[in-house]
């Protein structure tokens, strides 16, 4: 293996490890003053995603047969991808819509770069057991966050300032108390939750697919627990009611189809039981204040939430062509209506904010994208490996519905598209075998 080779397989695992990191350089937009919607950035998780790409491209002598390129598959994402360009000629700031197409175009680099390499370069054991560590990391500083009700101080990794006090910080009421959830090092706990639900989901693939030993046994129990917890402490309502009801329906299924899982299987729904009740019980009056029925009529982040698809649904209507640019939509909003500035946010509904920033005909295109990502795995459903991806995907793709941040944050979209990756990489190596 030569040298380039190396550097670039640790680049990868590197980005499994530590795609949450936030640190960036910022330049502020037109109005001079730092809007995340309206400002252009570098990450540093940009850096190593391009450097990844050059060095696939540079080592790429062979050529992808045209069969492999020219797939419904990709001429699919490639079609979504030039509806987002052309909406470029739509938005109001043409140069954050320039933006942010470069970085969606980035993302789906990503995507390429996994779906044609990660079968011959690498494998699933070591790539969960880089993003478990990674994992591990924001739950321990999550549960630190929790219990102080504050940020720790770690600026080597951008960590967002925390403190029930400081406005635009998610918190929870409880008892005319305000309760900071737990962040991570990432920008909000939702994006937390999403990352420790597909951890959770790649913990129980090593856990099952591994031979027990009761060293491992006791490892995994301590990860399942640390990143339960963590999880618990976000908060994240839909992240956690979606992740945690497909997670059991996953194992449901595979202990009753599968005798030699039903052991194994068992002893994670037990454990993860006794974690749940315990966090319950210990914590009953945040759970009751988050998940209680009466607190869902007029809460704040469902009535924005409906808000902003309802405004979403009114500019495709308008501008069902080419919509209103790609990253335009919270210019587009303020346009139309005045509200307190921490409230021009993106939908809440990655589809409905596809249609309204890209027109419809991106929408569709992405729409056929995902369902024939899903198709080429499909028939693999029965394996352990297709059907924890294929969740995961379910997962995300649920959330979406209710979120954006899989669609215009960093950490979301290296997310996402690092999941959807894999799981078309296993359609591939399926094929091969």
């Amino acid at each position: 293996m030569n040298k380039l080779l190396k550097i670039e397989k640790a680049l990868f695992y590197f980005l499994a490890l530590a795609f949450f990191w936030q640190i960036r350089l910022v330049w502020p937009g037109a109005s001079q003053q730092f809007n995340e919607w309206g400002s252009f950035f570098v990450y540093a998780t940009d850096i190593i995603i391009v450097a990844i790409l050059i060095l696939w491209l540079a080592r790429s002598g062979k050529k992808l047969s045209a069969q492999n390129i020219f797939n419904g598959t990709n001429i699919a994402l490639a079609v979504f991808l030039f509806f987002c360009a052309l909406s470029i000629l739509a938005g109001q700031d043409k140069s954050v819509a320039f933006f942010r197409s470069a970085k969606l175009l980035e993302m789906a680099g990503l995507y390429f770069y996994i779906r044609y390499n990660f079968s011959a370069l690498y494998n699933f054991k070591r790539f969960w057991q880089w993003f478990l560590l990674g994992a591990a990391l924001q739950s321990v500083v999550a549960i630190a966050q929790f219990l102080t009700q504050k940020s720790l101080g770690l600026k080597i990794f951008a960590e967002s300032p925390l403190a029930a006090s400081i406005d635009g910080v998610a918190k929870i009421v409880v008892g005319g108390e305000k309760i900071v959830r737990a962040y991570g090092l990432v920008p909000h706990p939702n994006i937390l939750a999403a990352i420790l639900v597909a951890a959770i989901f790649g913990l129980a693939w090593l856990f099952l697919e591994q031979k027990k030993t009761r060293l491992k046994t006791v490892l995994f129990s301590a990860a399942f627990l640390l990143l339960g917890a963590a999880l618990f402490f976000t908060f994240s309502r839909s992240v956690i009611i979606i992740g945690g009801g497909l997670f059991l329906i996953w194992l449901v299924s595979f202990w009753w189809k599968n005798k030699e899982y039903r052991q194994p299987i068992i002893f994670i729904c037990i454990f993860l039981f006794v974690i749940s009740c315990s966090l319950l019980i210990l914590y009953w009056p945040y759970v009751a204040s988050r998940y209680g029925i009466a607190a869902l009529p007029g809460s704040q982040s469902i009535d924005l939430r409906a808000f902003y698809n309802q405004q979403a649904l009114k500019m495709a209507w308008q501008k069902p062509i080419l919509g209103v640019g790609q990253g335009n939509f919270t210019m587009a909003l303020r346009d139309n209506i005045s509200l307190p500035d921490w409230q021009y946010q993106p939908a809440h509904n990655i589809y409905l904010l596809a249609a309204a920033e890209n027109g419809l005909g991106a929408l569709l295109a992405f729409l056929v994208f995902l369902f024939l990502t899903v198709r080429s795995v499909w028939s693999s459903k029965k394996e352990l490996l297709a059907s924890c991806l294929l969740v995961v995907i379910s997962c995300l793709l649920l959330i979406s519905c209710f979120d954006h941040f899989l669609w215009d944050l960093q950490q979301g979209q290296i997310l996402f598209w690092l999941m959807i990756g894999l799981l078309a990489s296993t359609s591939l190596r399926s094929s091969a075998d």
